[in-house]
C-alpha cells in the first residue's frame, strides 16, 4: 500500500509455486492447543492401556528334529535278499522340516496337545479390571460327564455360598459339591478341592470344543527352523500366563517325540503279528508232519535204504534241494496271495517280502503299504467321504488288483519250474523201479517236512528281527532346550506405546488440518491469492465487527477505518494521473463478497478529505446499497437513464458524512443491460463527471451478469472486491482471466473481510503482517478469542 504522500505499497505479485516451508511449520503450530489437547488424550489413552492389558510373555524352546536310523539292524544297505524287513519298516527317508513344522502346527496333532492338557477347559475369575485364566490352585474341579454337542460351547459362573456349596449363574439356591449340574443338556460334575474357599469370589468354567482350543493354540504358536543348513526348531509360545506357557510348550515337544515313535511301529508291530501268526499255523503243521512220518516208518518198517538207491539218491537229493526252494517259493506266494485276497477292500497294511524274489512285487508292496498309512494318517483328520480318502482307496484298490496279478504270474512261472523238476525227478524214478515204493512215499513225506521246518525256521529268525527293531526304535526329535518364558513381557512394551501415542498426538491434529485445507476450494491467504492471480492487491479491509455498514466516519479510528485510509492512499496514487473527474468501478466475481460495504466507506474516506463525491447503484437487478445506508429509496439511475426524473431530483446526499452523495438505483427495470447501453448513459456519466470529485460505482457480481463489463467502459480504474474464506479459488482465477483479456480498466483486487489470526491468519497462518492492533496507534473494539481461532473447522 502507499502513504497519504503517495509513495507505493503494493507491487506486482507473482505465481508462487507452493507453499514455503515455514507457512507449513507455522501453520501447524499456529494450532498448537488442539496438538496439546491431543497429547493429553494420547496419553491417557497410552496409561489407560499399560495399565489395564494384561502383559505378554515369550516363552522360547528348542528341539532338534532329524532321521534316526535302526542302529541294530541297519539291514537297508544289505545284500542279503532273505532280510528285505528294514527297507519296508524303516525306508530311511530324510525329514522335511517344513512337513514336520506344519504336522506341530496341524488341527490334528494340537488337539493331542489339547486332550492331554485338558486346554478345552478354562477357568477364570473376576478380577478388578480384567478377567484372569486359572490353571493351578483352584478350590474346586469340575469333570465333563456329558457333553450333549460336542461342537458348542458351555459356560457358567461359579461363586461359594459356604465351604461345602456352591451357586450356578444367578441361581440363588445352593448346591453342594459332587452334585450333577446340567448345562443345556450336558452334564458337569463339581468336586471339592484341598484348597481354602474364597466367600464373594466368582469364578467363570469354560467348556470349548477340542477344535476350537486347538485353533486358539496355533494362532499364538510359531515354530521356525533355526536356519536352512540346521536341524533345530525354535519354538515360542506367547501368553499372559508364563508358567502355562512352559508346560503347553514342553507338552508340545514330548508329544511329537511320541507321536513320532507311534507312526514309526505300526509298519514293523503289524508285520511282527502276520509272522507271528504265522509261526503258530506252522507249528501245528510240523507237528501233523512228524506224527505221520513215525507212523510211516513203523507200519512199512524202514529203518535203512538198500544200498541199491545209493546212486539215484545222489541225483535225487539235488532235484529235492531244488525243489524245495520252488516249494517254499510257492508256500510263500500263497501266503501272500491268501492274505491280500482275505482282506480286500479293508486297506490293512500287507506283510513285507518274505523272501520272494522279484523286485516287481517288492516295489508294489512297499507302494501299498505308504499309501494304506497315508489313508490311516487322513482318517484321523477327516471322514471316509472326503474326495481324498476315495482317491487312496482307488488307489490302494488297483495296488492290490497289481499284486494279486503278480502273484499269478509268479506263481505260473514257478509251477513251470516245479513241473520241469518233477519230470526230471520221474524220469530218474522210472529207471529206479527197483526201489520200493514205499520209500518214495517216505521221501515224499521228509520233502513235505524239510520245506515247512525250513520256512518255520525262516519265520522264527524275521520274528526276533522285528521285535529287536520294535525295541529299538528311537523318535525322531529330541529336545535341546526345554521352554524358558522370557524376563520381561513383550507385550505391551511401555517405550513403544509412548512412542505410538506420541505419533498419534501429532498425527491426528495434523490429519485434521491436512485434510481441512485438501477440501478447501477458497481464498484463505495471502499466498492463495498471489498463486492464482497476477493482479496487484490494493488493499486489505479486515472484518468488521460494526454493526453499522458505515465505518468510516469523521472520528472513528479504529482498524477498519484506518485501513480504508489506506487504501484511498493508493488510490490516490494511481488516480493521481487521471486529467479528468476519476470514475471508480468496485465489482466482484459473485455476491456477498462486499461490494456495497467497500463502495460506501471508500467513497466516505475520500468525502472525509473534502472532496465532493458521488456512489452510485448500479445494481439493477438487486439493489441494497440504500438499505446499508439507512436510507428510504427514491428514484434513481434506471429512472434518470428511461428519462421519467432528472438527474438533480435523483441525487441524495448521505446524512453521516458530508461531501458524500448517492444516487440509488431506483425502479428495477426489466432489462437492466440494454438501459445500461442506451444512448443516455454517456451523457449521464459525462454530467455527473461535471458535478463531482470522484465517482464510485457499485456494480453486480461479474460472474452473474455482464453489467459490470458493460459499465468497464466509463471506469477510470477498477477494483475487483474477494473475500477471504468466502470466494472460491476458480472465481479468483475468472478474475484473473478477464483482466488478462483486459476487460477492465486498470484493475486492482481488494481483499474484504480478512482475519489475521486463527487458523491460516491472511498473512501466513496467524501471523499478522501489521501485527493486531498494529502498534497501537488507532484504537479497536475487544477481540473475543474463540476456540475457532484454532480449530481446523
Amino acid at each position: 500500500m502507499a502513504a497519504e504522500n503517495g509513495q507505493p505499497f503494493v507491487q506486482p505479485m507473482h505465481r508462487d509455486q507452493g507453499p514455503h516451508f515455514k507457512e507449513v511449520l507455522f501453520k501447524y503450530l499456529s494450532h498448537w492447543p488442539l496438538f496439546a489437547i491431543s497429547l493429553v488424550i494420547c496419553i491417557v489413552l497410552a496409561w489407560l492401556y499399560l495399565r489395564y492389558q494384561a502383559p505378554i510373555y515369550e516363552i522360547h524352546a528348542t528341539m532338534i528334529v532329524k532321521n534316526q536310523p535302526n542302529t541294530i539292524l541297519n539291514d537297508a544297505t544289505s545284500s542279503n535278499s532273505q532280510t528285505p524287513f528294514s527297507n519296508l519298516m524303516f525306508p530311511g527317508e530324510n525329514i522335511n522340516l517344513d512337513d514336520e513344522i506344519a504336522l506341530m502346527k496341524s488341527e490334528y496333532f494340537l488337539n493331542r496337545v489339547v486332550n492331554r492338557l485338558h486346554l478345552n477347559e478354562v477357568y477364570t475369575q473376576d478380577g478388578r479390571f480384567r478377567e484372569t485364566r486359572l490353571f493351578d490352585s483352584l478350590p474346586f474341579h469340575i469333570q465333563a460327564m456329558h457333553i450333549a454337542d460336542s461342537q458348542h460351547t458351555y459356560q457358567f459362573d461359579i461363586s461359594f455360598a459356604d465351604s461345602a456349596h456352591f451357586l450356578i449363574n444367578q441361581d440363588s439356591r445352593p448346591y453342594r459339591f459332587e452334585s450333577l449340574i446340567f448345562v443345556n443338556g450336558s452334564i458337569f460334575r463339581i468336586s471339592r478341592q484341598p484348597l481354602p474357599v474364597v466367600l464373594h469370589t466368582s469364578y467363570r468354567y469354560t467348556w470349548m470344543p477340542v477344535r476350537q482350543a486347538a485353533r486358539d493354540l496355533a494362532q499364538d504358536l510359531n515354530i521356525v527352523q533355526k536356519n536352512s543348513s540346521s536341524s533345530v526348531l525354535d519354538f515360542t509360545y506367547k501368553t499372559p500366563y508364563p508358567a502355562a506357557g512352559v508346560n503347553i510348550l514342553n507338552t508340545i515337544m514330548n508329544e511329537y517325540i511320541r507321536y513320532s515313535v507311534e507312526e514309526k511301529s505300526q509298519i514293523a508291530q503289524h508285520t511282527y503279528e502276520f509272522v507271528n501268526q504265522r509261526i503258530g499255523l506252522l507249528e501245528r503243521g510240523l507237528g501233523d508232519i512228524e506224527s505221520n512220518l513215525q507212523q510211516f516208518r513203523k507200519q512199512n518198517q524202514l529203518l535203512d535204504l538198500s544200498q541199491q538207491s545209493t546212486q539215484y539218491l545222489s541225483s535225487l537229493g539235488t532235484l529235492q534241494d531244488q525243489l524245495q526252494k520252488v516249494d517254499l517259493q510257492l508256500q510263500l506266494l500263497q501266503m501272500l496271495d491268501n492274505d491280500i485276497r482275505s482282506h480286500l477292500h479293508s486297506y490293512t497294511l500287507t506283510p513285507t517280502n518274505l523272501g520272494i524274489e522279484d523286485m516287481t512285487l517288492t516295489a508294489l508292496i512297499a507302494q501299498y503299504n505308504e499309501l494304506a498309512l497315508r489313508r490311516q494318517s487322513e482318517l484321523q483328520q477327516t471322514t471316509r467321504d472326503n474326495p481324498v480318502i476315495r482317491k487312496l482307496e482307488s488307489s490302494l484298490d488297483q495296488l492290490q488288483a497289481a499284486m494279486l496279478q503278480d502273484l499269478q504270474t509268479l506263481r505260473h512261472s514257478y509251477e513251470l519250474t516245479r513241473s520241469q523238476l518233477m519230470n526230471q525227478w520221474k524220469a530218474i524214478q522210472h529207471t529206479a523201479l527197483q526201489l520200493p515204493e514205499k520209500e518214495d512215499q517216505l521221501n515224499n513225506i521228509q520233502q513235505e517236512q524239510l520245506i515247512k521246518n525250513a520256512l518255520y525256521t525262516y519265520l522264527l529268525q524275521k520274528r526276533e528281527e522285528i521285535g529287536i527293531q520294535l525295541a529299538s526304535i528311537a523318535p525322531d526329535g529330541k529336545v535341546f532346550s526345554e521352554a524358558t518364558p522370557g524376563n520381561f513381557p513383550v507385550s505391551p512394551r511401555k517405550r513403544n506405546v509412548a512412542i505410538l501415542a506420541l505419533l498419534a498426538a501429532l498425527a491426528l491434529p495434523m490429519g485434521l488440518i491436512y485434510v481441512k485445507d485438501l477440501l478447501n476450494d477458497k481464498i484463505v491467504t495471502h499466498a492463495d491469492i498471489r498463486r492464482l492471480s497476477e493482479v496487484s492487491i490494493l488493499g486489505e479491509v479486515s472484518h468488521s465487527r460494526e454493526q453499522q455498514v458505515l465505518v468510516v466516519l469523521p472520528d472513528s479510528r479504529n482498524m477498519v477505518a484506518e485501513q480504508f485510509r489506506i487504501l484511498r492512499a493508493n488510490l490516490i496514487r494511481e488516480l493521481s494521473t487521471v486529467p479528468h473527474t476519476p470514475v471508480l468501478m468496485i465489482s466482484s466475481a459473485m455476491s456477498g463478497e462486499g461490494k456495497s460495504f467497500l463502495s460506501i466507506n471508500l467513497a466516505a474516506s475520500f468525502a472525509l478529505r473534502g472532496q465532493r463525491v458521488l456512489i452510485m447503484e448500479f445494481d439493477l437487478r438487486k439493489p441494497k446499497l440504500m438499505e446499508h445506508l439507512q436510507m428510504a429509496p427514491r428514484k434513481g439511475i434506471a429512472d434518470v437513464l428511461k428519462g421519467d426524473v432528472h438527474l438533480q431530483e435523483a441525487v441524495q446526499r448521505v446524512p453521516q458524512v458530508d461531501n458524500l452523495w448517492v444516487i440509488s438505483a431506483g425502479s428495477i427495470p426489466p432489462n437492466p443491460a440494454e438501459l445500461i447501453l442506451s444512448p443516455a448513459m454517456p451523457d449521464f456519466v459525462k454530467e455527473l463527471r461535471a458535478s463531482f470529485d470522484l465517482i464510485v460505482m457499485d456494480t453486480p457480481p461479474v460472474g452473474l451478469v455482464s453489467d459490470a463489463l458493460i459499465l468497464g467502459e466509463y471506469a477510470d480504474l477498477t477494483l475487483l472486491v474477494v473475500r477471504q474464506r468466502y470466494t472460491l479459488r476458480r472465481q479468483v482465477e475468472m478474475l484473473s482471466e478477464l483482466c488478462q483479456r483486459k476487460r477492465f480498466v486498470h484493475p486492482f483486487l481488494v481483499v474484504n473481510d480478512v482475519k489475521w489470526g486463527g487458523y491460516q491468519g491472511y498473512y501466513g497462518y496467524g501471523n499478522s503482517y501489521y501485527g493486531y492492533n498494529g502498534y497501537g496507534y488507532y484504537t479497536t473494539t475487544s477481540r473475543r478469542k474463540s476456540i475457532r481461532n484454532w480449530l481446523p473447522f
